[in-house]
């Protein structure tokens, strides 16, 4: 999902049963506006529909946020880190 969030595509989530992260992941989607969860298999030709006509609208939501953030969690990481660099372990 993160990948097709940071390229701003909405996503279609059917999380697999038993799977509480994808199931939670699915749930931020679809409260997000970044795409629509189909949470029963049974649901998807009623949901499918609808999801395709909401793309535009899901856009618009993705395009609001900014997904390029990993250089400030490496900075913000960076920060807990000791000031000597890790020496590189030799093949022996």
């Amino acid at each position: 999902m993160s990948e097709a969030l940071y390229l701003g595509k909405p996503v279609f989530s059917i999380p697999v049963d038993w799977q509480f992260e994808q199931w939670l992941n699915a749930r931020y989607l679809d409260d997000l506006g970044y795409g629509l969860m189909c949470e029963y298999p049974r649901h998807f030709d009623v949901l499918l529909p609808k999801f395709l006509a909401s793309l535009d609208r899901y856009r618009q939501n993705i395009a609001r946020h900014d997904f390029f953030g990993n250089e400030l969690v490496l900075a913000r990481i960076l920060e807990f880190l000791p000031e000597s660099k890790p020496v590189a372990a030799v093949a022996r």
